[in-house]
Order: structure tokens, then sequence, then C-alpha cells
């Protein structure tokens, strides 16, 4: 399930609220994802995060914000509009390299950045989980173009498909 939060990011109570019902830190240092267990949460703008959590926990999430997150904020499930890509491997850089303009470099893109940007002409979310895995969040519309274009773009590298 992923869910679009908007706050404010200098409000220990609303930190304090989103850590309790999310089970992880709000991200307030750009272009950065924070982890706990099944919950991540991107930070993608000074007041607009991207949460993710097994839909299984979807209501229950929805539920904490109405009934602890204090002053005004927005919360709005996204999940039926977005699908999550998972690239690893020693080749994943590779493949990237050729979809996004971004330095992927260890020093320039290390474990934990995360940034919006475009993925063969599509818009993209990415995150570096690990060394060599990559998380690649896009709006469904383009979930098959852009399937077909890792497919094509991994090819020589010796694609295998992990479900």
């Amino acid at each position: 399930a992923h869910f679009t939060l908007r706050c404010a990011a200098d409000n220990p109570a609303q930190q304090s609220a989103v850590e309790s019902v999310v089970g992880v830190p709000l991200p307030v240092e750009p272009l950065r994802a924070v982890t706990a267990g099944d919950a991540i949460i991107r930070w993608m703008s000074p007041d607009e995060w991207l949460i993710s959590v097994p839909e299984a926990r979807a209501f229950a999430l929805e539920e904490g914000f109405r009934t602890h997150m204090p002053g005004h904020y927005a919360l709005v499930n996204v999940s039926g509009g977005l699908t999550v890509y998972r690239l690893s491997g020693p080749h994943a850089i590779d493949v990237l390299k050729r979809s996004v303009p971004v330095d992927l470099h260890h020093s320039q893109f290390p474990v934990g950045k995360v940034v919006s940007t475009v993925f063969a002409k599509a818009g993209a979310t990415l995150r570096r989980v690990d060394d060599q895995t990559f998380e690649l969040v896009v709006r469904r519309s383009f979930a098959d173009y852009i399937w077909l274009w890792i497919q094509d773009a991994s090819r020589e590298f010796g694609l295998s498909i992990d479900v």
C-alpha cells in the first residue's frame, strides 16, 4: 500500500505521530528514505513523503493517522496508481545508466538516497536499497512500458525474474 503524506516537517508532534503510526521516523533530510521492517518512508519534497507498507497494514495506518496525527495534514492512499520494480544484481547500475539521467556512483547516490527522476521518458522515484539493489516506483499507467524497457536494457546482462 502506498500513501502520500503532506505535513509540517518541523512539527515535533507530527513527527512523533508519524513514527508512532508507521513505525519509521519521518525523514526530514532531503533525498533520503528510511525503512524499518516492512515500512518505508521516502522524502519527496520539504512537506511531502511517500509511505509504503504491506497492503494488510493499509487500513490500520489510515486509522492510526486519523486517531493520532495532530494539526493540519493530508494523507492520500495512492496504492492503485503505483507499481514498484526492484532491480538488483551486479549489473543493476548498468541497466539504470541506460535509463536515468542520475549519477549513480556510490559517492553521489548512497544507500538510502531517493530521487524523483525520469526513467526511459516516464516519471519515476528511484531509491538505492543496498549496494546492488534499487527500487523504482512508477505510475501504474507506465508499468508495461517500463517493464519492456527493463527487459530490453538488461538483455545483454542475463535478466532473471524473481517473483
